[in-house]
């Protein structure tokens, strides 16, 4: 771990520690000549998974391309025994945004439209997220950013073509938020994002997803993210398109006809964007 008030290549001074993630630590960091905060992803040289030189190669391709919703990469590099990315420090999450606010079911119309143009912007450079999540979009003086690329992934291969459907037993992502395909075994497409983040949606409007309550059952066959697994079997059949109908009673209209839609789009296919803004419109 870092200690406070360590330097990060002469020019950022460590504040305090914000997050722990999967593979590290993720810290406040204030610029030694600008007064300026950051936030600083560290990952031990040690790491199984090197999970912090594929998100800044993610970060650099896409901010290459002109993406700015994104984090722009400060500084990247080895200190210590750890590899550190130093990157902009956010206001807040998008969930500690909407707790602050309560807003509006109309007022959440207007935000919805433009988290499915942030993603465009990704997808359109055959960037897929893979772990869409209310804590993974964050906020800077009213913009809306996207962080956390580590499982991120190009999506076609050195011909343009798209990369085949296999099946998989492990779950890539947040098992709560990710995609009923992805449950299922699929390997992540574009589709499987922006059914992530109707499920975003669904948790903003009510605070809660319909399988938020199935009960911890322990299954000493299958790890928690095998596809499997009792409890990701269980969520799959919540997931359901049939399943989402059943609960219109809670869910908004406008959401059913999204989920309608994006359920019927094949693996490897992009979805209109104009007409998912304009189920929000």
């Amino acid at each position: 771990m870092l200690e406070i008030n360590e330097v990060i290549n002469n020019r950022y001074i460590i504040e305090k520690i914000i997050g722990n993630g999967t593979f590290g630590h993720v810290y406040r960091a204030n610029h030694v000549r600008k007064s300026m905060l950051y936030a600083v992803k560290t990952e031990p040289l040690t790491s199984t998974y090197t999970t912090l030189t594929h998100e800044c190669n993610i970060l650099k391709y896409l901010y290459d391309n002109r993406c700015r919703s994104i984090p722009s990469i400060s500084w990247y590099g080895r200190h210590t025994n750890m590899f550190c990315l130093v990157i902009p420090l956010y206001d807040m999450t998008l969930t500690n945004y909407l707790c602050d606010r309560k807003l509006s079911l109309s007022s959440l119309y207007k935000l919805f439209p433009k988290l499915i143009t942030l993603m465009q912007t990704i997808h359109e450079l055959h960037v897929i997220h893979c772990d869409i999540k209310p804590d993974n979009f964050m906020v800077k003086n009213g913009e809306l950013f996207l962080i956390d690329f580590g499982l991120a992934r190009v999506c076609v291969d050195e011909q343009s073509n798209h990369v085949e459907d296999i099946q998989q037993t492990e779950i890539t992502g947040n098992i709560r938020f990710c995609s009923y395909f992805v449950i299922t075994g699929h390997r992540p497409s574009i589709r499987d994002d922006i059914i992530s983040l109707g499920y975003l949606f669904l948790y903003v409007i009510n605070m809660e997803l319909p399988w938020d309550n199935i009960p911890r059952i322990e299954d000493s066959q299958y790890l928690r993210n095998h596809v499997l697994h009792i409890r990701n079997r269980k969520n799959a059949e919540y997931k359901k398109l049939s399943s989402i109908k059943q609960f219109s009673s809670t869910i908004d209209k406008h959401l059913i006809m999204y989920f309608q839609y994006i359920y019927s789009i094949p693996y490897g296919e992009l979805p209109c964007y104009d007409a998912l803004r304009n189920l929000f419109a």
